[in-house]
């Protein structure tokens, strides 16, 4: 179940962030569906497999202002055992936060 989730997860983070979903024969995903997949990757972040909490931190660094309620999550994340989850936290955190960003 778990993979299947993953998989339909990282589909959408790949679909999202490509310039080939702009096709016209691309699958169309609506607001509903990503508001239910980002509340989703909240969850996500405490989730015991650290592929999860990566791919969760990964969509939710792209959420702009709708991610930002993870910041709080992330930034405990940024402890994490797991060295990669580590560094998908703290990436996402600069995208949330701004941080890196010329002005």
């Amino acid at each position: 179940m778990l993979r299947l989730v993953l998989v339909g997860c990282l589909t959408a983070v790949l679909c999202f962030s490509s310039l080939a979903c702009r096709r016209s024969d691309a699958p169309v995903v609506s607001p509903e569906a990503i508001e239910k997949l980002r509340v989703e990757m909240l969850v996500k972040l405490k989730d015991p497999d650290p592929r999860a909490r990566i791919l969760a931190a990964r969509f939710l660094g792209g959420q702009g202002e709708k991610g930002k309620e993870a910041i709080p999550q992330l930034r405990e994340l940024t402890t994490d055992k797991d060295p990669e989850v580590r560094a998908v936290a703290k990436v996402a955190l600069e995208r949330l936060e701004g941080t890196g960003q010329s002005k």
